[in-house]
């Protein structure tokens, strides 16, 4: 394990940072369109029930 280099959490070594999404400085994982995605799939589920 190894510290991400730009928010310092533990990251297994060759894979993209679970709380940044960053690999080797880059944008690996857009964590925001994700969190959007998630939040409309929960709405929609509202509206079924």
């Amino acid at each position: 394990m190894t510290k991400c280099p730009d928010c310092g959490s533990a990251v297994m070594r060759h894979q993209a940072c679970s709380i940044c999404g960053k690999y080797k400085g880059k944008v690996i994982i857009n964590l925001e369109a994700k969190t959007v995605k998630k939040t409309k799939a929960k709405k929609s589920e509202k509206k079924a029930e």
